[in-house]
């Protein structure tokens, strides 16, 4: 019975060992979404006490720790209900640099730059989708797009009239 038990021991030790190595980077990466978290909150407090300046500052801090689409998005959901639409192009930018396939930061980099006045821009992200919920979004930037090259334009002769 000893010599079983003395066997076994190495291969109950390196089963524990796998266990542990397992399941530690999952808790990694749930401390780093906490401490994501309460950043955020905080942002949120800055915001609440109307310090718009501290709060886009500690956003662009946050934007080079994100590493998931939520969060790329939670920070640019924030800096543009601050105003900043060119730091969430800038967020947007980097996420897509990292997910470029995610329809969802490609069409909320597009209303950005459609906000910004920038439809050209906007229109070479909005070819990039090809979800049908955001079929609207498309439009809008397209018509957008034509009503500004348009106005550069004079007007046809038949039209003048």
């Amino acid at each position: 019975m000893s010599v079983v038990r003395s066997r076994l021991r190495p291969v109950c030790f390196l089963l524990w060992i796998t266990v542990f190595a397992a399941f530690f980077p999952s808790c990694s990466d749930s401390r780093q979404d906490v401490s994501f978290a309460k950043k955020i909150e905080k942002i949120d407090l800055l915001d609440t006490a109307r310090k718009k300046d501290p709060a886009l500052r500690a956003l662009a801090r946050l934007r080079k720790r994100a590493t998931s689409a939520t969060q790329w998005l939670s920070i640019a959901r924030r800096e543009r209900a601050l105003g900043d639409y060119s730091a969430a192009v800038k967020t947007l930018k980097r996420a897509l640099v990292a997910l470029p396939a995610n329809e969802t930061l490609t069409a909320v980099l597009a209303d950005s730059l459609i906000e910004l006045g920038s439809y050209e821009s906007a229109a070479v992200y909005t070819v990039a989708l090809t979800s049908e919920k955001f079929v609207p979004l498309q439009a809008y930037a397209e018509i957008k797009r034509a009503l500004v090259s348009a106005a550069s334009r004079p007007a046809p002769e038949w039209y003048s009239r």
